[in-house]
């Protein structure tokens, strides 16, 4: 479990795990003796955009090896065979859900049996909506790895990883991945690229609740940007982004 900040390294990371899955294909003489679909590694991120984008990146870098990339999303289906020969699946949790509770319901576990490496990327949505899903595969899989029937297997020997730049428990995390006490590493602002100014400005409270409060805080963002970038009664107007907590919000506020 890594917990850093955006543009630390952490995918860098996730390359890393991956390297060492692949590393059991090296032969002694430094050839590499590829098994495609022997070991596979499954990345899991929340949008269907970063699966594509690191899709086509990890095709373009790892392709060079004869290592096998499928992006499997609900706009992608791939065939049994196509997933059995792949060594490195992109997808998301609703569609691992939904493959592996298949294989679950038939008394089967087809090629889940040859996953040996599971990364979740942004997996602080564990405490959003979807999060029950990711939560269910990674039970599904810590039940898989511990049966009896895997013994051989690649999956009887699962590794998981996670990362995340926002996650505010990463202890929990480990914890329920089961991470050992060295496999917890939390990363502060110290190691971010580019250094940012925090600063916490207050409003009144609204007393017709915390969502009408919320839903009031759009009126203020342009108060603050502002008091950000007119300096010497000039506007200094640089690029922004301004984060909300729903998308009806965020078509608010840009209004």
């Amino acid at each position: 479990m890594v917990a850093a900040p955006t543009a630390s390294g952490k995918t860098g990371l996730v390359e890393l795990a991956m390297c060492r899955n692949l590393s059991r294909y090296v032969a002694p003489d430094g050839g590499f003796e590829h098994q495609p679909g022997a070991s596979k590694t499954v990345y899991v991120a929340p949008m269907k955009a970063l699966v594509q984008e690191k899709s086509k990146a990890w095709s373009e870098r790892f392709g060079k090896l004869g290592v096998r990339v499928l992006e499997m999303t609900g706009d992608s289906d791939a065939a049994t065979q196509e997933i059995r020969a792949a060594d490195l699946i992109l997808t998301t949790p609703e569609k691992l859900d939904s493959v592996t509770r298949k294989h679950r319901e038939r008394g089967t576990v087809g090629w889940v049996g040859d996953i040996s490496l599971v990364v979740m990327d942004e997996v602080h949505i564990l405490g959003e909506r979807r999060g029950s899903v990711l939560e269910a595969v990674v039970g599904r899989l810590l039940m898989l790895r511990a049966s009896g029937a895997m013994r051989g297997l690649p999956l009887s020997g699962l590794r998981l990883g996670a990362v995340s730049a926002t996650v505010p428990n990463a202890a929990d995390v480990a914890g329920w991945l089961r991470c050992p006490p060295d496999g917890l590493r939390v990363y502060g602002e110290e190691m971010r690229p580019v250094p940012l100014q925090v600063r916490v400005q207050s409003f009144p409270e609204d007393k017709r609740g915390d969502f009408m409060f919320e839903r009031s805080l759009a009126r203020h963002v342009v108060g603050v940007l502002e008091g950000q970038y007119r300096v010497g009664g000039r506007w200094q107007w640089k690029p922004t982004l301004v984060f909300c907590s729903s998308r009806k919000g965020c078509s608010d506020t840009a209004r």
